[in-house]
């Protein structure tokens, strides 16, 4: 996982919201991230840059 990445809490469990840089959303083709996180994580994956549209605090996700 690259540095700066974090996962925003749901309410449900049936999603998962990332929350990237504006420069690492300009490098990855979204639409196949996409596709493959929604099939390894079995729920809707979202990729956001932009935090201020949720209340919960993004929770950073550790890098290798």
């Amino acid at each position: 996982m690259p540095d700066g990445v974090s996962l925003i809490p749901t309410a449900s469990g049936d999603e998962a919201i990332f929350l990237v840089g504006p420069d690492q959303a300009a490098r990855m083709q979204e639409a196949s991230l996409t596709a493959a996180l929604t099939g390894l994580l079995g729920r809707k994956v979202w990729i956001v840059t932009n935090a201020s549209g949720w209340r919960e605090a993004p929770v950073p996700l550790p890098s290798r």
